[in-house]
């Protein structure tokens, strides 16, 4: 019996080797890669990205990430389904997040998208270390009702929301919030000089953060911040 079972289980290793030998694990991760994309829409409706190995998801993420809404192959049809299929592809592995691409395809409410998708941030994928959200059509997002997701992201490492604007006093505790927070890049901030005047918590709030990006500075907020938050090696403009 054992010779028997010996015999079966020959022709399926000498199969596997065989694969081995002929493809790498990058060729076969490329040819999955090109699979799931070929049935993206099947894999969204029947939710089956979760079923993926957290490697593959990860990079399917990034992917996805990536699409864009743009020119003449523009279907802003597709939102619904990234969308639907990006909780999916969420997971623990995932460290970076940019949603500039992704929110191409988001015609309209874009804020509602924005809320949904840090929420999903903070229960799916924990230890995201770097966000991104740099456009945001004419008009800059107002942060107010992203504070709440944002503060439990305690793995974010650098934040680059141009797209967002700022009060600097909810900027200042949300850095107090994120101990691992090195890196800042905002679209503008509010009451700069009005909130620099208002307590002494500010220095111990951004004693961490090393880089701070606002579009436009003032020579005297630059002044002033510098001397609040004389941790930061770098208060510059951001393009």
């Amino acid at each position: 019996m054992e010779n028997k079972d010996c015999c079966q289980q020959d022709p399926l290793k000498k199969m596997l080797d065989d694969m081995r030998r002929r493809w790498n694990l990058e060729d076969l991760e490329n040819l999955a890669l090109h699979y799931v994309g070929d049935n993206f829409d099947l894999f969204s409706e029947q939710n089956q990205f979760a079923m993926l190995p957290i490697q593959l998801r990860e990079n399917v993420l990034q992917r996805v990430l990536l699409f864009r809404c743009l020119g003449y192959n523009s279907n802003p049809e597709m939102f619904p389904e990234l969308l639907k299929a990006l909780p999916q592809l969420l997971s623990p592995r995932t460290r970076r997040v940019n949603l500039d691409g992704f929110l191409s395809f988001c015609s309209k409410d874009k804020a509602a998208a924005v809320i949904q998708v840090f929420g999903w941030i903070v229960r799916l994928a924990p230890n995201v270390e770097e966000l991104s959200l740099r456009r945001f059509g004419i008009r800059v997002l107002p942060v107010g009702s992203l504070l709440q997701p944002l503060s439990q992201m305690k793995k974010l490492r650098k934040m680059q929301l141009k797209a967002c604007s700022f009060r600097f006093c909810d900027l200042s505790k949300l850095c107090g919030d994120l101990p691992s927070l090195q890196v800042v890049s905002v679209g503008a901030l509010q009451h700069l000089e009005r909130d620099l005047g208002d307590g002494s918590e500010h220095e111990r709030n951004l004693q961490n953060l090393r880089v701070l990006e606002k579009i436009r500075w003032r020579r005297r907020h630059r002044t002033l911040l510098a001397t609040v938050a004389p941790h930061l090696d770098c208060i510059a403009a951001c393009y």
